[in-house]
């Protein structure tokens, strides 16, 4: 590989550069609000998920064949993620509501149904906060928004896997007290948290783009 596309524009690559790991460091160079950051990779117009697995990472670039990356700066990341997960958490409000009454009417089968998407979601919210997290510490220096972070994406985890165990149980009681109680708890501070977020990395994002 002696060329890759970045953004569409395609670039000669520097032939000291020998691994996947050391390309992606190089187009992410930078500081602050600006400093880019790989929000995908396609290998022959493959899109690869796991292109910051470590196994990845370590890829020779002389053994791939076409590669393009796409980046976006540090803060348009984290807005992106910050209002994706805004919209999740207004979505999982509902569907907890939803799931509540049917394990209180004794509807297992629906219960089940809709309780496996809670989980989903409740993963996929997680791994959006611990995106933002990762995506924070480049761009700025709040530890104690970082440290609320932290205690959201510990919730979101711990919720996941009570809620989980209540499921493969088929307990209905349990799952009404967790979703009644401790979702119906935390909703507001995880809406809080990442809310607060939200007008900080809109200016970075403007600072970014100026």
């Amino acid at each position: 590989m002696s060329t890759y596309i970045l953004n569409g524009r395609r670039v000669t690559r520097d032939l000291t550069l020998e691994t996947l790991d050391e390309l992606l460091l190089t187009v992410e160079r930078g500081a602050g609000a600006a400093r880019q950051v790989v929000t995908a990779v396609r290998f022959d117009g493959v899109d690869d998920p796991s292109f910051r697995a470590r196994a990845r990472r370590g890829d020779r670039l002389r053994s791939l064949g076409s590669v393009e990356l796409t980046t976006m700066s540090g803060a348009d990341v984290i807005a992106s993620c910050i209002q994706t997960a805004l919209t999740g958490l207004r979505s999982l409000a509902r569907v907890s509501h939803t799931l509540a009454e049917d394990c209180r009417r004794g509807n297992m089968t629906a219960a089940r149904e809709h309780g496996a998407d809670l989980v989903t979601s409740l993963r996929v919210l997680a791994a959006l906060a611990v995106a933002i997290r990762q995506a924070s510490e480049l761009v700025d220096d709040d530890d104690s928004a970082k440290a609320e972070l932290e205690d959201v994406i510990a919730d979101l985890r711990g919720t996941t896997t009570a809620l989980a165990g209540a499921l493969a149980s088929n307990d209905a009681e349990a799952l009404a007290e967790i979703l009644e109680h401790q979702v119906a708890a935390s909703l507001p501070q995880w809406t809080s948290v990442l809310g607060g977020l939200a007008p900080a990395h809109a200016g970075l994002t403007s600072q970014a783009a100026a």
